[in-house]
């Protein structure tokens, strides 16, 4: 058989998988689109189920002002006083009314004292006082409910007060009316929209993350995670290391109903990914075997064929090996063959005459790269000892002519020249230094010296190197609390990558208002994670990559406010690299610049050096 047709063959039994397998990654998008779908379910139930509770407190709150201003009719025209004859009438219609609704508790009327003197369930004799209560004490100025359920002594459960002030003719406040709604209604809300969905809980929670009411058999929820939801209204929780289930949390807020203001209250749905999730997680794990199954049957059969040329392929193999790693006298086999291996032995060999001739050629240009490397090393450090030798008298005499005292006083016009030559030629020695360093840093390079770094004395002694700095623009420098305090790695190196990057930090945050916050922790306990974060105007995404690179600067264009080569953060990079690091910087343009940078801790050993 030919081998194209033996190629074919093979190319056959492996597109069958490779059609499969993208139709398995097809299938998990299926997650994403199900999620999707399970988020837009639960947020239009819980909007409902929201709206649902609003409007029945809206009820409520109508049926108490209904039941005060007929109350009216209980209060005596003449003595202002309440009419025993007339709240017994009153008494019974509240009580069939209970009945019909089948909405309160209980509906009772309190005195002027906090007494009790009517109740529809005849709970309490007249003689209690409920004058401290809230639902008593706020109903005399106006209609009140509870935004927090309590508990009830009398009916044993926790209810929601709704209460109301009854007013005679002349306005005046004579008693109070008070229903007791239990909590069991909100229940009736809220297990409806939950059924035949299985997986989920809701919870109905106040403003400040206490639970009204729960489907869950935990009665608490986190209060901390509660205000990270109320901000973010969504939140997915993936398996953790404790392999604890995986939720989809919601977050829907009340709104108020028609002219009632807000509740302040909260539903959050949970959604738990094990049940929600289940059918689709079968699936996929019957069609795993299938695809396994398919796999494999390819595999056995794509072996027998390649065993009919396998020995022609091995026999170049070895002989390709050779060939690449430059071994002399090689012999080639013969293969007695009018296929396509025929002609591959006989390209190798022709390849691998000409081998020796190219070997040479590579060789003297290796020889001819390095010293050109060699010779540009050379110039660069002289080209900057030489330029440094100019700008010390420019540097000099500018600060000379600055001092009226010295050469005399110059014109407004005279002092700003002056001022500007110095500050470019300020600008030209920090580029010659920075280059310097980075020629020192390609020398150096795999050199770092480990020494014992207390990093409270450590970060004492960047702040005073770097002080005037931070007094010009007067800005804050924090240094977060850590549970670290004794590192060992290369401390000037260290001290170097500090600086350049709050130095960097400084040109880009705000006079006055200016923050830098450097926080150390461990890092995969062989590593030492260091955070530079400030509150400047950010960096562009499409920079981020961009900004270690040598000479790259974010603003590059004529008017630009910062002086600067391009070279510290490319320096930062070469110290963190040559120390076994990593470095990288998180921003968004206008939200500040987060700088993290890791080096190993080195624990043992410590008087080596690391390469």
């Amino acid at each position: 058989m030919k081998i194209k047709n033996q190629l074919f063959l093979i190319i056959l039994l492996i597109t069958i998988p490779s059609v499969l397998i993208p139709s398995i990654m097809i299938f998990q998008s299926q997650y994403s689109e199900l999620e999707s779908k399970i988020i837009q379910e639960m947020s239009v139930d819980s909007i409902h189920v929201m709206d649902k509770i609003s409007r029945m407190i809206y009820e409520r709150n109508a049926d108490i002002s209904t039941f005060a201003l007929n109350a009216g009719i209980i209060i005596d025209s003449k003595t202002n006083q309440i009419n025993a004859q007339e709240l017994k009438i009153f008494d019974n219609t509240l009580r069939e009314y209970e009945r019909i609704s089948k909405t309160y508790s209980s509906i009772s009327i309190y005195d002027l004292s906090g007494n009790k003197i009517s109740d529809t369930r005849n709970f309490d004799s007249i003689t209690n006082d409920y004058s401290e209560e809230k639902f008593f004490k706020n109903a005399l100025n106006s209609n009140y409910f509870d935004k927090y359920p309590t508990f009830s002594n009398e009916l044993k459960k926790e209810v929601i007060h709704f209460s109301a002030p009854i007013k005679n003719k002349d306005g005046e406040t004579s008693a109070v009316i008070v229903t007791k709604m239990p909590t069991s209604r909100l229940y009736d809300i809220i297990s409806t929209s939950n059924e035949n969905r299985d997986g989920y809980e809701t919870h109905l929670l106040s403003h400040d993350g206490n639970i009204i009411f729960s489907t869950s058999r935990d009665k608490t929820f986190d209060k901390e995670f509660f205000n990270e939801l109320k901000n973010e209204k969504m939140k997915i929780l993936k398996k953790d290391d404790k392999n604890q289930v995986s939720n989809i949390f919601l977050i829907t807020e009340d709104k108020g109903f028609l002219d009632q203001k807000s509740l302040e209250w909260y539903i959050v749905t949970q959604a738990t990914e094990d049940k929600i999730y289940q059918s689709l997680i079968e699936l996929q794990r019957n069609t795993a075997i299938v695809v396994g199954v398919i796999l494999i049957i390819s595999t056995i059969v794509t072996r027998l064929f390649m065993n009919s040329f396998s020995k022609p392929v091995l026999k170049l193999a070895k002989i390709s090996q050779k060939v690449s790693s430059g071994s002399k006298k090689i012999q080639f086999p013969v293969i007695e063959s009018n296929d396509e291996f025929n002609i591959l032995s006989k390209s190798i060999k022709k390849m691998y005459s000409y081998q020796e001739n190219i070997s040479e050629q590579l060789e003297n240009k290796l020889i001819e790269l390095k010293k050109s490397g060699k010779e540009k090393d050379e110039f660069m450090a002289m080209l900057s000892h030489e330029m440094k030798t100019p700008l010390m008298p420019i540097l000099g005499y500018s600060e000379m002519l600055l001092m009226p005292e010295l050469i005399g006083k110059l014109n407004e016009q005279q002092t700003d020249a002056v001022k500007n030559i110095e500050k470019n030629g300020k600008h030209l020695q920090k580029m010659i230094l920075e280059l310097l360093q980075l020629q020192r840093m390609e020398v150096l390079t795999g050199s770092v010296s480990i020494s014992e770094i207390k990093l409270e004395k450590f970060y004492d002694e960047l702040l005073e190197d770097i002080k005037s700095k931070i007094n010009e623009k007067n800005i804050k420098l924090i240094i977060a609390e850590s549970k670290i305090h004794t590192i060992f790695s290369d401390e000037i190196k260290l001290k170097q990558v500090f600086t350049n990057i709050i130095l960097n930090a400084i040109d880009f945050i705000p006079k006055n208002t200016g923050e830098i916050k450097i926080r150390s922790e461990i890092d995969n306990n062989d590593f030492v994670k260091f955070t530079i974060k400030d509150n400047g105007r950010g960096i562009p995404t499409e920079d981020l990559l961009k900004i270690f690179t040598k000479f790259y600067q974010v603003d590059t264009g004529i008017t630009r406010e910062h002086d600067g080569s391009g070279l510290g953060l490319s320096i930062c990079k070469e110290i963190v690299e040559i120390m076994k690091g990593e470095i990288w910087a998180e921003s968004k343009k206008g939200k500040g610049s987060k700088f993290i940078f890791t080096i190993p801790n080195i624990l043992e050993n410590k008087d080596s050096k690391l390469v």
